[in-house]
């Protein structure tokens, strides 16, 4: 079996997680699915260890997603194509590894759950489609908690700007001067300029991120496959499904 590095916690979580999908219904609530999957986890850790709660349990499933849709993508086609072999998921399963390595210059971190997971009898019918679904469904609840936050550091920015404006103007009249300067003595709401300059400063570095993200979305739809491997260009057009499949998603939307 393909070893890997991942704790002995994250092979509990993946156990349990297979132990409740493998027996609940897909359209089960997402709250009650997890609390089944926390009390399952705590069958398999020793009563000396330290158990982890419902929300480490979420981040450590979360922090696979990117790593893992991409493997799984990568594996299943390959499954595909060697049905009529004998050993067809080891092989797929390596050929998968290799491809991932090629691709992103890095080694797959979850080999031991992907292994585990891959294996089950209920994979293809039950345990691939539940991962996949939960795993766009938690894409989807970051993109909305990342623009949530995208237009409230934008309100606050704003506030900002026009708070510092009404200074200004206070600043034109002596005696309006100093009755406003006793009440923004009192106004603690009001942020001073670190603050106002951080926040800015946050604004650039989310608005940045964004045009880095669409910068690489643009590289990897116009790249060139000449030269590239059959793994890699393999990858790539993997790559371009998937920024395709978000595209669609977010005009639906």
């Amino acid at each position: 079996m393909p070893s890997g590095s991942e704790s002995v916690d994250l092979l509990n979580l993946a156990r349990a997680w297979i132990t409740v999908a493998s027996n609940t219904q897909p359209e089960q609530d997402d709250c009650v699915f997890w609390k089944r999957v926390e009390s399952a986890y705590a069958t398999n850790v020793p009563p000396t260890n330290q158990c982890w709660t419902i929300d480490m349990l979420q981040k450590q499933w979360k922090a696979m997603r990117p790593a893992m849709v991409a493997f799984v993508t990568l594996f299943s086609q390959r499954y595909k194509k060697l049905e009529t072999l004998g050993d067809n998921v080891r092989q797929a399963f390596e050929w998968a590894i290799k491809t991932f390595r090629a691709a992103t210059k890095k080694d797959f971190e979850f080999v031991s759950v992907a292994w585990l997971l891959v294996n089950q009898t209920t994979w293809w019918m039950v345990l691939k489609p539940r991962l996949m679904h939960q795993f766009a469904s938690m894409h989807e609840e970051d993109e909305t908690q990342e623009q949530q936050e995208k237009q409230q550091a934008s309100i606050e920015v704003s506030q900002c700007t026009t708070r510092s404006s009404s200074a200004d103007d206070r600043d034109q009249s002596r005696k309006r001067h100093i009755k406003q300067r006793g009440e923004f003595k009192n106004c603690h709401s009001l942020p001073s300029a670190e603050d106002f300059h951080r926040m800015v400063d946050e604004q650039k570095s989310k608005d940045m991120a964004q045009v880095m993200e669409r910068r690489l979305e643009l590289d990897i739809m116009t790249q060139s496959e000449v030269g590239l491997s059959p793994e890699a260009k393999e990858y790539l057009v993997l790559q371009r499904q998937l920024i395709l499949q978000r595209l669609k998603k977010k005009i639906k939307h």
